[in-house]
């Protein structure tokens, strides 16, 4: 079903929730992560900070910019992919690929 492999790989826990959406108008694509580990069933609770996050994604961007952290983001190349590490996650965090 994927002939050319995913478009998000990363390490992440389980409960943290992400969704790349491209913007091609204003040329670049935003991942947003969302720590749901606080969710269950019809309560919520305090979520935990996870530590640090390593995400590839398949674009052609150059440069990560960690919104809430506000931190320009190392960024590695490896083929179709850029890889980039967020330190923690406590409850969300866009990161904007351009």
């Amino acid at each position: 079903m994927l002939p050319e492999g995913r478009q998000l790989k990363t390490d992440a826990h389980p409960l943290v929730e992400i969704t790349v959406m491209a913007q091609p108008d204003k040329n670049r694509t935003l991942v947003h992560l969302v720590n749901i580990s606080g969710h269950s069933s019809t309560g919520y609770f305090p979520q935990f900070a996870t530590g640090e996050i390593t995400i590839e994604v398949e674009t052609e961007a150059t440069s990560a910019r960690a919104v809430m952290l506000d931190e320009q983001l190392d960024v590695s190349r490896n083929g179709r992919y850029i890889t980039f590490k967020l330190s923690t996650l406590v409850d969300y965090e866009v990161v904007i690929l351009e």
